[in-house]
């Protein structure tokens, strides 16, 4: 398990020099800069705002994530650019080629799923109000995305007391323990 209160602790890592070790199936990490980000930071008590899959896509190395108009796959190398904020790679142990290949699969199905306001009303309200985990498997939040994924081939991370998996959660999971570095461009 890796315990980090702030991601500026970690050791950096050049995205050109890491991205040829990275494998389908780690993971990414955000704590992201702006007001929503900051929010989902403060309501979880956690550094992480967001977090996503990595896959491969022939010779494009690919992040898959629930953003809020839905789950999208987008060039790595893009997320890192462009995003207001720092990324974390990190991997799980024990990944074998047939759980990658399944985690790849299931993360690629879901690419597409669309979300609207309404879809992010109800996450809200399943979380705030409500509670409990996803109902039918679309109203998911990123680290739920990856949770679920994940559950496909065999790993399970723990929910929150209040019934949601977020991005602290997968963080400290104790299959994850493998930091890769905060990434720099």
């Amino acid at each position: 398990m890796i315990h980090v209160e702030n991601p500026y602790s970690l050791d950096t890592v050049n995205y050109d020099d890491v991205r040829p070790k990275l494998r389908t199936g780690d993971i990414f990490f955000c704590s992201g800069y702006g007001f929503l980000s900051k929010t989902i930071k403060r309501l979880t008590s956690s550094p992480w705002s967001h977090v996503g899959i990595l896959a491969h896509q022939g010779p494009r190395l690919m992040a898959i994530e629930a953003v809020n108009h839905g789950v999208v796959m987008s060039r790595l190398s893009k997320v890192v650019r462009d995003y207001d904020g720092e990324i974390v790679l990190a991997r799980v142990d024990g990944m074998t080629p047939a759980a990658a290949k399944i985690i790849h699969t299931e993360a690629v199905d879901r690419v597409g799923i669309k979300y609207n306001w309404l879809r992010c009303l109800q996450v809200w309200w399943r979380i705030r109000v409500r509670g409990g985990p996803p109902v039918d498997g679309r109203d998911l939040i990123c680290s739920e995305l990856v949770e679920r994924v994940y559950r496909e081939a065999g790993y399970r991370f723990a929910y929150d007391p209040r019934g949601f998996c977020s991005p602290e959660n997968v963080w400290t999971d104790p299959a994850v323990s493998r930091c890769l570095g905060r990434v720099l461009v």
